[in-house]
């Protein structure tokens, strides 16, 4: 029986009708062929398991789910594929590359560039049944990340800062009580770990901090040189006066990669202190299951748009504070940071 396709998700059009044969229509690349038969097989349940681990948020990634089935006929089973609570198997098969492993008893589902929007909730299930009704399912979780357990990093992906920067960042990073892969996240979504960057809202620096911040790090290293008058120019004067240098690393601590990293971590410890005070924590261990998850992402969103903007979004709305309109662009940046860093710590195939 066929379907109509609705709207269009992350992972294919939405099917008003489940399909009955998931897999029809496919091309199947067949590797390592034996024969099933040859093979005694004890009774065993089936199993998915999807790489990454957990989902990508910071970029488009590649997507395998492997099914694997002991016992089952691989050639006679349903899958299924539900995108908040939706079924898109058939346009999700569509997209993959399927291939089954008869020596390993598994068919994998790969698609090769998966894009899922930071601002968005992806609730993702991965489910399959073997033809004589054993079952297996897998929810495709979002990405984890604490602020405050120490995890080294073990890749940065596409970027290629100098080992003298990642050891900066994990070494200030340990200082300030975070995270390293935390604040490597950091860096990555605010700078891409360039030392000069300079956004639209005349942020600066590895860790692009605003003038606003600037003047809370002020208080605290007042010995850090400072350009006289930025806050006042146009972000096009301040973009010129980096690129030919009359701004640079000896006139302006946040061009200072060193001084950078320390202000921005400094700042963000400041803001963590704020939300740990006993009625913030008790407010946070009150409302959400896992307390320092959110902890870390109340963190993040104050550090993008304001401790005052964050604290009354998170009392006007309770456990859906990141889904206040004002913050929008905030919960893309958290949900990036979160996914770099489970990214940094874990790497593509285990995130």
């Amino acid at each position: 029986m066929g379907g109509c396709a609705g709207p269009n998700t992350p992972l294919g059009a939405l099917w008003v009708l489940t399909p009955t044969e998931a897999l029809g229509n496919r091309q199947i690349a067949r590797e390592n062929l034996t024969d099933p038969g040859q093979q005694a097989l004890g009774r065993h349940l089936p199993q998915i398991r999807v790489t990454p681990g957990t989902q990508v948020l910071h970029g488009p990634s590649a997507l395998k789910v492997i099914v694997r089935d002991p016992a089952g006929d691989l050639d006679r089973f349903r899958i299924s594929v539900r995108y908040n609570g939706f079924d898109v198997t058939r346009s999700f098969l569509r997209q993959c590359r399927i291939e089954q492993r008869w020596g390993e008893r598994s068919i994998v589902y790969e698609n090769p560039v998966l894009r899922l929007p930071a601002n968005e909730d992806h609730q993702i299930e991965f489910s399959y049944m073997s033809a004589s009704g054993d079952a297996a399912s897998v929810r495709y979780s979002p990405p984890l990340c604490y602020a405050f357990r120490p995890k080294p990093v073990t890749t940065t992906g596409d970027f290629s800062p100098s080992s003298g920067l990642l050891s900066a960042i994990d070494s200030i990073a340990r200082e300030e009580g975070f995270n390293p892969a935390f604040f490597t996240g950091l860096v990555a979504q605010e700078s891409r770990f360039v030392p000069t960057a300079v956004s639209w809202a005349k942020a600066v620096g590895l860790t692009q901090v605003t003038s606003g911040a600037e003047k809370e790090i002020a208080a605290i290293f007042a010995d850090w040189p400072r350009y006289p008058g930025v806050e006042g120019m146009r972000v096009e004067l301040v973009r010129l006066l980096v690129v030919s240098g009359r701004m640079n690393a000896v006139n302006e601590w946040r061009l200072d990669p060193a001084r950078s990293l320390r202000g921005g971590a400094v700042f963000a410890r400041l803001l963590a202190e704020r939300w740990s005070s006993p009625e913030r924590l008790a407010r946070i261990r009150e409302l959400f299951p896992d307390p320092e998850i959110e902890h870390g992402k109340l963190i993040l969103a104050s550090y993008h748009s304001g401790y005052s903007r964050v604290s009354g979004a998170l009392e006007a709305r309770g456990r859906d504070w990141l889904k206040s309109p004002e913050l929008r662009e905030a919960r893309k940046y958290v949900n990036k940071i979160y996914s770099y860093c489970s990214y940094f710590e874990k790497g593509e195939s285990d995130v």
